[in-house]
C-alpha cells in the first residue's frame, strides 16, 4: 500500500511514557495497492522492476512514471482494476524476462531457470508453453513455501521495505505529512529503494540464504 510504511523507532521523552502519553507520527493514509512483480539472477543482477498500478479498463498513464530519466531507469508499468496483477499481465512480463536474460546465454542451447511460486498467472497453459518455446526451464515453489525457498522474500524484500520506508519518512518529513504518496510521486521514492536494496550482494546473498 503506497501510504503504508514499516515500523520505525523513535526517540520519545521519558515524561511522556510515565504520564501515560502515547506519541504518534502523521502517516500517508493511502491504501491503494501498487504490486511488484520482481526477478533477481544468481549472477548478482535485478530485472527491470514491473509496477502494477491500479487503472481502470487496465490503462496506463504517463504521469505515473513522470520522474523516470528516459536514458537511465529501467521499468515497465502495467494496470489492472485492482493493481494486481492477472495473466495477461504475466505473459507480457515473461517476455522482459526473455529478453533481458536471452543475452546471458553462453549459445542458443542453454536453457534458462525460472524460479517461481504458485500464483496462478505462472501456472496457466499459456504461460508454461511460451516458457518452452523459449526453452525456459519452469520450477514452482511448493505450497506455503516461499518464506524459506524464495530469495526475494529470503533475502531482499526486507531490505526493500527498509529502503521503502526510509525513503517514505524523508517525503512525509520534507512536507510535513500534508502532502501524500500520489501514483505520480510512488516511483519516486521505490526507485530510490530499488537502487538501494538491488546491490549484487544482497542479490547474492539471497540465494545463498535460500540454499539456492
Amino acid at each position: 500500500m503506497t501510504g503504508q510504511i514499516g515500523k520505525e523507532q523513535r526517540i520519545v521523552p521519558l515524561a511522556h511514557i510515565k504520564n501515560g502519553q502515547t506519541p504518534y507520527a502523521r502517516v500517508d493514509g493511502s491504501r491503494e495497492w501498487v504490486t511488484l512483480i520482481a526477478s533477481i539472477c544468481a549472477d548478482g543482477s535485478a530485472l527491470t522492476p514491473c509496477l502494477i498500478y491500479k487503472g481502470a479498463n487496465g490503462q496506463v498513464d504517463t504521469s505515473w512514471v513522470s520522474d523516470a530519466e528516459p536514458l537511465e531507469d529501467k521499468y515497465f508499468v502495467a494496470a489492472s482494476d485492482k493493481g494486481w496483477t492477472n495473466n495477461h499481465i504475466a505473459m507480457q512480463w515473461l517476455d522482459l524476462f526473455h529478453k533481458e536474460t536471452l543475452p546471458k546465454l553462453a549459445d542458443s542451447r542453454t536453457r534458462r531457470l525460472l524460479i517461481v511460486d504458485g500464483h496462478s498467472s505462472h501456472i496457466n497453459y499459456a504461460f508454461i508453453i511460451k516458457c518452452n518455446v523459449h526453452r525456459i526451464l519452469l520450477c514452482v515453489l511448493p505450497p506455503h513455501s516461499t518464506h524459506r525457498l524464495q530469495p526475494l522474500d529470503v533475502g531482499l524484500f526486507c531490505p526493500l521495505a527498509t529502503a521503502y520506508t526510509r525513503e517514505h519518512t524523508k517525503h512525509a518529513v520534507c512536507w510535513e505529512g500534508k502532502i501524500g504518496v500520489t501514483k505520480s510521486y510512488f516511483y519516486r521514492i521505490f526507485k530510490a529503494a530499488w537502487n538501494v536494496s538491488t546491490s549484487p550482494d544482497n542479490i547474492k546473498s539471497s540465494f545463498r540464504k535460500a540454499g539456492i
